[in-house]
């Protein structure tokens, strides 16, 4: 398959590339050295291969005593990192950085680098950190790791991986597990890569739910899962809905630059919450919706089967919000608990 290569700067108000002036030509040249690269055919042959080994594309569909409400047990996506990772490789870095919140997006990582000998450093969040078998298992896999910064500042993985990237752009390469993260390029090419997601979702929806559906509600922390399922989709007659839900309650919301890229952001003085910033453009544009549903309410909804399944938190809200919406023909997307950062 082809990659599709967003170039744009801006998506509404939010979006652009803030930092200094003297990096910004390291980003627009890392963009180019981009294209270049998913243009490549062989590039392409990796990553099919890679998507081989990798991807779990196996969307399950239950049905609900609700006549109207389905469950999706879906997948992680993990494109952006597989994408990613190979430009790392196919660029001829020395290096590539990460900034991982969950366990498993770390262990993604850590393989998917030494499936292409690729170095990788790894900054975990402090809720990860002092997982003894995660670090024991990283090693294992050649993966060198932070797990001290996270714990003695801000709980930012992110953050102290793109700076580190942006301090010697010709030497590293970074990889974007999600797409509110950097300055342009960077949250266009995690989305270029995991836009695929949203598409092997309709291919499963259509082929398993064909009598029909107008609410697709997905659970949401950054946004990335409900821009890659929005890509899909951009129907009309089918309402997106992303849902989110913060177990932490005295967030406010501020306008701001979150590692080089301007967005929405719910935070306190410990929490940051960041909305991919072309999702906000979406959502501000009409063209999706954004729920957010209190944590009480939440916890005490959800459908058996998905309590039943261990599911996350978001998806538990996921479904509260899609039990309200009676009269709507409702497609609603669950993910299992992961081990890490809830926000």
């Amino acid at each position: 398959m082809l990659i599709e290569c967003d170039s744009r700067l801006w998506f509404g108000k939010y979006g652009g590339c803030f930092i200094a002036d003297a990096f910004t030509l390291g980003c627009d040249r890392y963009y180019d050295e981009y294209r270049k690269a998913v243009a490549d055919p062989e590039f392409i042959r990796v990553y099919e291969q890679l998507k081989k080994q990798f991807v779990d594309d196996s969307f399950r569909f239950v049905a609900t005593e609700k006549g109207n409400l389905t469950l999706c047990f879906a997948p992680e996506n993990v494109y952006s990192i597989l994408g990613t990772a190979l430009l790392v490789k196919k660029l001829n870095k020395k290096k590539a950085v990460s900034g991982v919140r969950y366990a498993d997006e770390a262990i993604c990582c850590a393989r998917v680098c030494a499936e292409l000998g690729v170095p990788l450093k790894l900054y975990l969040a402090h809720d990860i950190a002092g997982i003894s078998s995660l670090r024991t298992r990283l090693a294992s896999l050649g993966a060198e790791y932070d797990a001290e910064i996270c714990g003695e500042l801000f709980n930012l993985p992110e953050m102290y991986a793109f700076q580190e990237w942006v301090a010697s752009p010709d030497e590293l390469g970074i990889i974007n597990c999600r797409s509110n993260v950097g300055a342009f390029p960077q949250v266009n090419i995690a989305t270029d890569f995991s836009k695929e997601y949203g598409e092997k979702f309709r291919e499963s929806l259509e082929k398993e739910c064909a009598d029909g559906y107008n609410r697709i509600v997905v659970p949401s922390i950054s946004g990335s899962l409900a821009l890659a399922v929005w890509k899909a989709f951009e129907d009309p007659a089918v309402r997106l809905i992303s849902v989110e839900c913060d177990p932490v309650d005295d967030l406010t919301e501020e306008l701001d630059s979150y590692c080089g890229t301007f967005t929405k952001v719910m935070r306190n003085r410990f929490v940051d919450r960041v909305p991919a910033p072309e999702w906000m453009a979406v959502v501000e544009e009409g063209k999706a919706e954004r729920v957010i549903v209190g944590f009480d309410q939440a916890t005490k909804t959800a459908d058996p089967r998905a309590i039943a399944e261990t599911v996350s938190l978001q998806s538990l809200a996921a479904l509260c919000h899609s039990e309200s919406l009676k009269n709507e023909k409702v497609i609603c997307v669950v993910r299992g608990m992961r081990w890490g950062v809830e926000l």
